[in-house]
């Protein structure tokens, strides 16, 4: 198991990319059959009650809970016929890159994460939503430089 200095170490080390950030909600009695998850995401539980499973293992999703996906994560999940799930996400990728004896590293993860796959405790929830919370606003905002061209095009015919 990794140990709180090896993970901060390791972040330390690394450099993310968010691929997508959102807010979901996961309609009551509804479930999703098993699948191959392959990507890093990052959920956080705001409200509603469930079920993910990940590599068979079975976590009860309450309001607070964080779970932690890492690629080749076979995942399903089921939504209690009472409510509604709400759900902040956050799809990532990472590298580590860092300077080590004057020399730039830069290489694949790899599967380091994967110890952390499941539920996270957290200790602050209310902090923990509004970190998710002020990433999905950023997300939201946020203007790809690829996509500058195609607005300049929209606003030059005048729909802006």
């Amino acid at each position: 198991m990794i140990n709180a200095t090896q993970l901060a170490d390791h972040l330390d080390k690394s450099v993310f990319s968010i691929a997508f950030a959102g807010n979901t909600i996961l309609q009551a009695g509804t479930y999703q059959a098993p699948y191959i998850h392959n990507i890093h995401s990052i959920h956080y539980i705001v409200r509603g009650t469930g079920f993910y499973v990940m590599n068979n293992v079975k976590y009860t999703l309450e309001a607070g809970s964080v779970m932690m996906f890492v690629p080749e994560t076979t995942f399903e999940w089921s939504v209690s016929e009472a409510e509604d799930v709400e759900i902040y996400h956050i799809r990532f990728d990472y590298r580590i890159c860092c300077k080590e004896k004057q020399e730039w590293i830069s290489r694949s993860s790899d599967s380091w994460l994967a110890p952390l796959r499941g539920m996270l405790t957290t200790v602050r929830p209310a902090e923990v939503r509004r970190c998710f919370d002020k990433v999905f606003q950023l997300w939201k905002a946020y203007i790809p430089f690829r996509n500058i061209a195609a607005i300049w095009r929209f606003g030059s015919y005048g729909f802006l």
